[in-house]
């Protein structure tokens, strides 16, 4: 089958499905062949892109002599949807940790990807969760304590859940900070449409930002 013919048939699929869940009155998620077809993509982009490796081994040693060019391996993929728009179809966020195979202490952000439907097309953003973090650096420095400016080196993000927002956890790093104990910490919940961000900080409260803010960071 070529790969028009399997584009068309998959786009018609899905304009079918939704026609059927919007007539249930319910949202309509994506379908899994889909889902399956974009998660393998997106595996063998981050591979070829040398940011995540083959799965861990028991052995470090013998996983870093495979892949001198890794430091993180691929991990099972988990899924959170949720109609985030209310447009009657929902959005599915699929992520794994960032686990290091080579024995370390290093941490990253939970490496994901964000499917969502726009004009019958299902597009991707594999770029969420540089995104939420860029967000999150822009929001602590606007409303940092005291400091008349403060070095930023790292901020990690673990996703939780899905409602009308993507949510999770961060920890963000400055200079002066060890590994074990990032200055900030907190709960994040962001809407990926309005392009905004809401913050609980364990320092600062509860803190805003959206694109505009962003811009000026």
């Amino acid at each position: 089958m070529s790969k028009l013919l399997s584009y068309s048939i998959g786009c018609l699929l899905l304009i079918f499905s939704c026609s059927a869940c919007k007539a249930n009155k319910k949202a309509c998620s994506i379908p899994k062949a889909s889902v399956k077809q974009e998660i393998k993509k997106w595996k063998a982009e981050l591979l070829i892109n040398g940011e995540v490796g083959p799965p861990c081994k028991r052995r470090y040693d013998i996983w870093i002599e495979e892949n001198p060019n890794y430091y993180y391996g691929m991990q099972p993929v988990k899924e959170l949807s949720s109609d985030l728009n209310e447009d009657g179809t929902e959005e599915l966020l699929c992520y794994f940790p960032a686990v290091n195979c080579v024995g370390g202490n290093g941490t990253d952000s939970d490496f994901a990807m964000f499917l969502f439907h726009k004009d019958s097309m299902l597009l991707t953003n594999k770029r969420i969760s540089l995104q939420i973090e860029e967000y999150i650096e822009a929001t602590i420095y606007s409303n940092r304590l005291g400091e008349k400016t403060i070095d930023i080196t790292d901020v990690n993000i673990f996703y939780e859940s899905m409602t009308r927002t993507i949510n999770g956890r961060y920890a963000l790093w400055v200079y002066e900070d060890a590994h074990c104990c990032p200055s900030y910490e907190g709960t994040f919940s962001y809407d990926p449409f309005e392009l905004s961000i809401e913050m609980m900080d364990k320092k600062l409260g509860k803190i805003t930002n959206d694109a505009a803010d962003r811009r000026g960071f």
